[in-house]
């Protein structure tokens, strides 16, 4: 399971714009973070890092900060992983949306993956 945006998604329906920012000009913000069974590690200082890096650039990180740790947690759950049999990667990827090819603003929508 992917969480797109503002839901989950199965692999085959996680769909990018070929006019994402991201995918276009690396317009974006992206932290991997490793679980050690179910405890995330260095997870508040990971996501720390990566609020750090979206004000860098001027990104809007979509999602309220009280929501990471049961938002990181449900994907591992889904995906079983994070658990006692494997470890987990998780990763975060924060682009600034799809525009107009050329078309550099932070007014677009952010879209988390």
């Amino acid at each position: 399971w992917i969480y797109l945006n503002d839901r989950f998604v199965k692999e085959e329906e996680a769909v990018v714009s070929v006019f994402d920012h991201g995918f276009l000009y690396g317009d974006g913000v992206y932290e991997t973070i490793r679980s050690y069974g179910s405890r995330i590690f260095m997870r508040d200082q990971h996501l720390a890092r990566l609020r750090r890096s979206a004000d860098a650039i001027g990104l809007t990180i979509p999602i309220p900060e009280h929501r990471w740790p049961a938002l990181l947690h449900e994907t591992m759950t889904r995906n079983d992983v994070g658990n006692e049999r494997n470890d987990a990667y998780l990763r975060i990827t924060i682009s600034r949306g799809a525009g107009e090819i050329e078309e550099h603003t932070s007014e677009l929508q952010s879209h988390l993956m």
